[in-house]
């Protein structure tokens, strides 16, 4: 299996784990900061056309600290960020 790094790219995979050594791991709401770094790795993630699936995410994440339903909530977050940015290219 391919580490993270090797599925979103070493910039993405920085910021992803920049987001997930300052953010609350049992909350759901972000605050301000973690929100703007969350934005930044889902930007990231899309200008480099991302391999990393939810599923990965969900997995990283979870191995990582997260709570389960914090975990899936961002997970779920970023399956639509990904589909509204690519959607976002396409009619640019």
């Amino acid at each position: 299996m391919e580490n993270i790094e090797q599925l979103s790219g070493k910039r993405t995979a920085y910021i992803l784990e920049m987001f997930s050594g300052s953010a609350n791991k049992e909350l759901v709401y972000l605050n301000e900061k973690d929100r703007e770094i969350w934005l930044n790795f889902l930007i990231s993630a899309h200008l480099n056309n991302s391999k990393l699936s939810v599923e990965d995410l969900f997995g990283w994440l979870i191995e990582n600290g997260w709570h389960g339903k914090t975990a899936w909530r961002l997970s779920s977050k970023y399956k639509q960020a990904r589909i509204l940015l690519k959607k976002y290219s396409e009619q640019k």
